[in-house]
């Protein structure tokens, strides 16, 4: 049974041409493991203008860039699903981040909608420049007069393309194109993390203890060590404290005893649930049984399960599996669940 996936989030790499935007976007993609899209690979299925310079004299509207193919891959991908590259013919799946080489950033909105963290490459104009006709006439046959008027075309009409101030005030973020590139993806890895902290620290993180109130302490704390296996930590007047299940494992409890002599049973469902593996369940529950406890309820749930009380009448179960088994048999099976919203 597959689960839902967060939503990947597009990382996009904004920046004028000679910028390092493509080279960015795959150090970046190999150091996440993450999906890339490449804004030049539609080019040939989508319409933009056709004099550049024109473009910009006459505002500068983003929206004549009509890239719909590229939008719905982007879409598809952040919709957590996988989509054929209608260009290349790949099998672009979701990732936890899509490295998009956007060089128009948020400039457009019909691609830049899907674009939750902007990064902007920022380099000098000489450099911008150098990188660009490096790369046109290095390995071609045009001719130094061909150069020259390049040149004076740029000094003249295109130079203004290459500025970059509106890019750089709809990024999230800028950093040095001149920064070597392990520099630049440890910058922008950086950030990311940075951007995880204040999301994180808001949500609680996980069970961090339970306290039982118990009358003996004594017999409490000999029944949670001898039957149920627990680990003590320390014990003192009072109160005790155990660890349940393994110290180096994620899911390893802290668990406390604390005497109370006004510690009354309940009638509610109310219980506390931990885990076993397949093949201790049945040795585990004889050992349980074999203390005299009482069980409290038969097992009608998908898997294993031995319901019982404690000396206080606290609800206990051992089951085996766990959130993912219960909720793939219940989606198979949904047995008595009805009008059930499903969230994963």
């Amino acid at each position: 049974m597959d689960f839902k996936n967060p939503e990947p989030k597009v990382i996009g790499i904004s920046g004028k041409t000679g910028a390092g935007k493509t080279t960015l976007t795959k150090a970046l993609a190999q150091a996440l493991q993450a999906t890339t899209v490449h804004w030049d690979d539609f080019d040939e299925i989508s319409e933009g203008p056709e004099d550049y310079v024109d473009w910009y004299k006459r505002g500068q509207d983003y929206k004549e860039w009509n890239y719909k193919a590229l939008a719905d891959v982007l879409q598809s991908l952040k919709s957590n699903k996988s989509i054929t590259h209608p260009v290349l013919g790949e099998l672009l799946a979701p990732t936890q981040y899509i490295v998009f080489d956007a060089p128009l950033g948020r400039l457009h909105e019909q691609t830049g909608q899907y674009i939750d963290r902007c990064i902007h490459l920022e380099v000098p104009l000489d450099v911008s420049l150098s990188r660009w006709l490096i790369r046109d006439f290095k390995s071609t046959d045009k001719t130094k007069d061909e150069l020259l008027e390049e040149l004076e075309f740029y000094l003249s009409h295109s130079r203004p393309l290459f500025f970059d101030d509106e890019l750089k005030e709809s990024a999230d973020l800028c950093i040095d194109g001149m920064l070597r590139i392990d520099q630049q993806v440890e910058v922008i890895l950086s950030d990311l993390q940075t951007q995880k902290g204040p999301s994180s620290s808001k949500q609680i993180k996980g069970l961090n203890h339970i306290t039982f109130a118990v009358k003996d302490i004594e017999k409490s704390f000999a029944f949670y060590r001898d039957v149920l296996g627990f680990t003590p930590l320390c014990k003192w007047e009072g109160s005790a404290y155990f660890l349940v299940g393994d110290p180096e494992e994620p899911g390893c409890l802290w668990f406390c005893l604390d005497r109370d002599i006004n510690r009354h049973t309940t009638t509610c469902n109310t219980h506390y649930a931990f885990s076993v593996s397949p093949e201790d369940f049945m040795a585990i529950s004889e050992r349980i049984m074999t203390s005299g406890v009482i069980l409290f309820k038969e097992n009608t749930s998908p898997g294993e399960s031995l319901y019982f009380l404690d000396s206080d009448g606290h609800k206990l179960e051992i089951h085996v599996g766990d959130w993912k088994t219960r909720i793939a048999a219940k989606k198979a099976h949904p047995g008595k669940w009805t009008k059930v919203e499903w969230f994963v």
